[in-house]
């Protein structure tokens, strides 16, 4: 079996404040065999440059046999001087996930199988986005409760905001918004606070002091992600989990984070840190 030819395909998301840059990309790949793999690399932001980089990968995808997804995936990653980071490991993640997926169709086999076999039944899922153009903390507290009555067992919102200090009015807010929201779910209910890196360490301080009372499941990266040493040192100061790794890229990235042995909960976003692969 050889690889034949490479699509993409873009498809634009509707969402009312992102429609022009939170689009989904996704590789078609072709074999001389009549079977195709899909993978999905989805980059906001950097769409144009993404199908740039997996158009060229094409080049050198074009009679591989699509069997040899280690092969490939190292090929991709080392023959180029400039290496790493989003476009580039997107492009790899997209492309591998296609070369899992015509492997699993080749075998006929589903892929969980040609990875040590399935080990769950089922995943958790958690809701996000159920905040969208809401305001208050009654508006959080009466949606929050409607995303829970259709089945949710746990809520990430993004409550707090800042230029990286918090000052106490946006510190006040957001914790009565955390308040609103637990209040109405009751103590069953997971939540989560995604800060998305929008504070340095001190404000990061200040706020996992005053979620302490909310029973907070984790909160996704309080400062910047690529600062692994400040996230160890915050973790090792509070007792609420912390979360990160949806910016890194491959093993090499996370490296730091495991050498800290503080980071609770990693976060690989499979359509760019390598895909299945990694």
């Amino acid at each position: 079996m050889k690889i034949t030819d490479i699509k993409i395909f873009k498809m634009a998301a509707p969402t009312w404040h992102k429609a022009g840059t939170n689009n989904w990309l996704f590789v078609k790949i072709y074999t001389d065999s009549g079977i195709h793999g899909v993978g999905e690399g989805s980059l906001q932001y950097k769409d144009a440059a993404l199908e740039a980089e997996i158009l060229d990968f094409g080049k050198f995808l074009i009679g591989k046999d699509p069997f040899q997804i280690e092969f490939i995936w190292n090929s991709l990653y080392r023959r180029v001087t400039w290496t790493g980071g989003a476009v580039t490991m997107s492009a790899i993640s997209a492309i591998d996930i296609a070369l899992w997926d015509i492997k699993g169709k080749a075998l006929d086999v589903p892929v969980y199988e040609l990875m040590g076999g399935k080990v769950r039944e089922k995943i958790p899922v958690y809701a996000n986005g159920w905040f969208e153009g809401l305001t208050t903390p009654e508006e959080h507290a009466k949606a929050a409760k409607e995303i829970v009555n259709l089945g949710y067992r746990c809520l990430k919102f993004y409550p707090f905001t800042g230029k990286y200090s918090i000052e106490n009015e946006n510190l006040n807010y957001g914790v009565e918004l955390v308040k609103a929201v637990r209040d109405s779910v009751g103590e069953n209910i997971q939540i989560a606070i995604d800060i998305r890196g929008r504070v340095d360490y001190g404000s990061a301080i200040k706020i996992l002091e005053k979620l302490k009372p909310y029973n907070i499941s984790w909160v996704e990266e309080p400062v910047q992600f690529d600062n692994a040493d400040v996230l160890g040192k915050l973790s090792q100061k509070t007792s609420i989990p912390i979360s990160t790794g949806e910016q890194l890229y491959n093993k090499w990235e996370y490296q730091k984070l495991f050498e800290q042995k503080s980071i609770s909960i990693i976060q690989p976003d499979i359509c760019h840190a390598g895909g299945l692969s990694e």
